[in-house]
């Protein structure tokens, strides 16, 4: 004979089965949009469970549950509520909407729990209309899902908890996961020039500080949006500072161009520690042109010079 499993409080013997972290997620998410408004934001402490525990209790056992309309119908969620179905039956009743509206677990195994790719997707998600081929929900904004004060969620479990609330079939969700991957593979593909800051690993730090610093007199000199990055110390770090300041792929490579310019100039800077000074005499034409090109690539005319100076050297005059 099967073991029952073991009920480890209340909210567990509600039910008569041991809620998993991911039902009790949506739970809270239903609950509080009847009105359910806890104390606790933990995703899952004991305080919360209590508290959760009690709102059931005072919402169905005696009748006066709030009206609910967002998982099934509202004349048979009032059916059920004004003949005071008992909370086994009520639970199997939304264990049947979930394993028809829940995508196995193993549908989001190439999500990574935290970091850069999770934050990423959660952004395309809430793109107003990004996905609206793929969902279509009516449902009202969960606490849960539009508050930043629920802790202990990790990025991926929001990304879950967000589509696992939508009220769409399951087909429309995976329709949805299998697009989110076809364009984070995407943006992969087009993020590939960016290996550059870790072709020489050696360099990848300061080649990221010199980003650092670019992006710095970028945000100041024409105030672009978003605040000064924090410290760019990997590739990680850059890619994530372009994905929160919301610039395209064009805009990035761009700078990508701008900033190996720049690093190329602080690298013939630092041969040239130790060098004597060279005086040039130069046709007014060709300083016009000299000082047009410094301030168009902004360096030095000194920075340029040597710049031309190692590009013909490594390429010759005319190539």
């Amino acid at each position: 004979m099967a073991r029952t499993p073991f009920l480890s409080d209340k909210l567990d013997l509600l039910f008569q089965r041991v809620l998993s972290r991911r039902e009790l997620i949506w739970l809270r998410m239903m609950l509080e949009d009847c009105g359910f408004d806890p104390s606790d934001h933990n995703a899952d402490s004991h305080d919360l469970r209590r508290e959760m525990t009690s709102f059931i209790k005072m919402q169905w056992w005696d009748g006066r549950g709030a009206p609910y309309d967002s998982w099934a119908d509202p004349e048979q969620w009032k059916k059920h509520r004004d003949r005071g179905q008992s909370l086994r039956t009520f639970w199997n009743e939304i264990g049947t909407y979930l394993d028809q509206r829940l995508l196995d677990v193993m549908s989001f195994d190439w999500i990574a729990e935290t970091g850069r790719q999770p934050s990423w997707l959660l952004k395309q998600l809430s793109q107003p209309f990004s996905f609206t081929d793929e969902l279509s929900d009516q449902r009202p904004k969960s606490a849960i899902l539009y508050r930043n004060n629920v802790a202990g969620l990790s990025e991926k479990e929001t990304l879950i908890a967000r589509l696992d609330y939508q009220s769409s079939s399951s087909e429309r969700k995976l329709l949805t996961v299998d697009r989110l991957r076809e364009d984070w593979n995407r943006k992969l593909i087009g993020e590939q020039p960016f290996t550059w800051y870790t072709k020489d690993s050696h360099q990848e730090r300061q080649k990221c500080e010199c980003a650092w610093l670019w992006y710095s007199n970028r945000i100041e000199t024409q105030r672009r949006r978003g605040r000064q990055p924090s410290k760019l110390h990997t590739l990680e770090d850059v890619l994530t500072h372009i994905d929160n300041a919301g610039y395209s792929l064009e805009e990035a490579l761009y700078h990508l161009e701008q900033i190996k310019k720049k690093f190329k100039a602080q690298q013939v800077a630092a041969k040239r520690k130790g060098k004597k000074q060279t005086n040039l005499s130069l046709s007014d034409d060709a300083r016009k042109k000299l000082d047009a090109l410094s301030k168009k690539e902004k360096m030095t005319r000194t920075e340029l010079i040597e710049l031309l100076i190692e590009n013909a050297h490594e390429h010759g005059v005319l190539g």
